[in-house]
């Protein structure tokens, strides 16, 4: 589990969304099976400044709460399927088996569904 810790970055809302891309490419990239220990701290470091700038933002948007939900659902998640599927931002594969999840996990599986315009979940 990363614990996210304070950051220099401060992006706008406009850089947000580059911001969230590069937390998905970091995500996948620390995630990967191949992935090489040995450059785990900056990695982590950049990842955990990413979150951070996110989960701090003042930009009170849809997209930022759907950014922060697609985070919050990737550090309690444990299947790499759905790990896969958060980093490319896919609902899909979240949503076709969300009945299988905690109830707390279903709850933001149905709110990322609404804010991508799935609609309602089970």
């Amino acid at each position: 589990m990363i614990t996210p810790t304070t950051s220099a970055i401060e992006p706008s809302a406009v850089d947000l969304e580059a911001t969230f891309a590069e937390w998905k490419e970091m995500a996948a990239k620390i995630n990967a099976p191949d992935y090489p220990a040995d450059d785990d701290a900056a990695d982590i470091a950049r990842l955990d400044a990413l979150e951070t700038a996110i989960m701090t933002s003042a930009a009170g948007t849809h997209r930022v709460a759907e950014m922060r939900l697609w985070i919050g659902l990737h550090h309690v998640l444990e299947d790499p399927h759905m790990l896969r599927a958060i980093e490319r931002g896919d609902i899909n594969p979240l949503v076709a088996t969300n009945a299988d999840r905690d109830w707390g996990e279903r709850f933001v599986v149905s709110a990322l569904a609404a804010l991508v315009g799935q609609g309602a979940v089970g």
